[in-house]
C-alpha cells in the first residue's frame, strides 16, 4: 500500500467527471445489480472529454505501457570521481 495525499482541484471538469461517474456507478450497481468488476469495465469504456484518451481504459493502456518500458530501459550515468 501506498500512501495518497487529497487536495483541492483547479479543474472543474474533473469534479463534474468524478461526480457523472459516481451517479452511473450508483445506477449500475442499484438498478442493474450489477458486479462491481462489470461495474469497473462498463466505466472504463465510458468516454471522458477532459482525457486525451478519451476512454481511461486507453489512459490506463498507455499509463502502464510507459511505466513498463521505463523499467527496460536502463541509464548509463559515466562517474567521474
Amino acid at each position: 500500500m501506498t500512501k495518497v495525499a487529497y487536495g483541492k482541484t483547479a479543474s472543474r471538469q474533473v469534479i463534474g467527471v468524478m461526480n457523472e461517474y459516481a451517479f452511473m456507478a450508483k445506477i449500475y450497481f442499484q438498478r442493474l445489480g450489477q458486479s462491481p468488476g462489470h461495474v469497473s469495465l462498463r466505466l472504463a469504456d465510458t468516454p471522458v472529454g477532459p482525457l486525451k484518451e478519451h476512454f481511461p481504459v486507453d489512459a490506463t493502456r498507455n499509463l502502464l505501457f510507459d511505466a513498463r518500458r521505463r523499467e527496460t530501459i536502463s541509464v548509463v550515468t559515466s562517474d567521474s570521481s
